[in-house]
């Protein structure tokens, strides 16, 4: 929770908006909506917007509204440990710093990402893998990429990609399952020759990629990607005590 509020302040900061709750009072809003909600197993969304409508004015001189979303896993998908994809190369590239901060996470990016997702879906795929605005591999629609080759696990560095709390996590339980990562900048073929894919996000945690473009990979999911997803359910659910800032208490 700490880290996705921090990501969330420091999104505004670096938009120029105005976001007058602190994390403390941020968490305890969390926390009072996942008790109203009766929610035991779920997600929680939480966006920070102008609630004035503004018609002209592109700069509203006004402090940020807070919403809290909650819904039950499943609701929108979730995760599913036998779900796999498809997915291609999108034609759309991934919006550049110097017109948005990639690193932030921003509702005008979800633009960009709705155009490689539809354009993926016309073509027969499920996802489209946008590259960045130099031709390397950048991320998804709203999913960290992952390559796996020769046992060892790649993925873009940070720059043109968002500051995803997944992706991070997953770069923090690699080495404690003896699996090396290296973040590096990844060329098409690469992406085209690797032994494994998948992707990486919030909701659906880890999706093994069974078919890019029109390479079928098998078998999926792959050894890494297994044992990745497993680690991330244990720890999730308290049995793996290595990362005990990734759980709080509701209290």
């Amino acid at each position: 929770m700490s880290e996705n509020l921090k990501r969330l302040t420091n999104s505004a900061g670096a938009l120029g908006l105005n976001l007058t709750l602190s994390q403390d009072e941020l968490k305890k809003g969390i926390i009072e909506t996942i008790k109203a909600n009766n929610l035991n197993n779920g997600h929680v969304k939480i966006m920070a917007y102008y609630s004035q409508e503004a018609i002209t004015s592109l700069v509203l001189d006004l402090p940020l509204d807070v919403a809290i979303i909650t819904s039950p896993a499943g609701s929108d998908g979730g995760w599913d440990p036998l779900k796999t994809i498809t997915a291609c190369f999108s034609q759309w590239r991934k919006i550049p710093s110097a017109c948005l901060p990639a690193e932030e996470k921003a509702c005008g990016g979800y633009v960009n990402a709705m155009l490689a997702r539809a354009e993926a879906q016309r073509r027969g795929f499920d996802y489209g893998f946008l590259l960045d605005s130099d031709g390397y591999l950048a991320e998804g629609s709203i999913e960290s990429i992952f390559l796996v080759k020769n046992g060892v696990l790649f993925t873009a560095p940070l720059g043109h990609i968002l500051h995803s709390i997944t992706r991070k996590s997953i770069i923090e339980i690699a080495p404690s399952l003896q699996i090396e990562v290296r973040e590096a900048k990844i060329k098409p073929e690469e992406v085209l020759s690797a032994d494994k894919i998948f992707t990486a996000n919030s909701i659906y945690r880890i999706l093994p990629v069974r078919l890019f473009e029109g390479k079928s990979i098998h078998p999926t999911p792959g050894p890494i990607s297994a044992r990745l997803a497993e680690a991330f359910r244990n720890i999730l659910a308290g049995k793996i005590l290595q990362f005990p800032n990734w759980l709080e208490p509701l209290t």
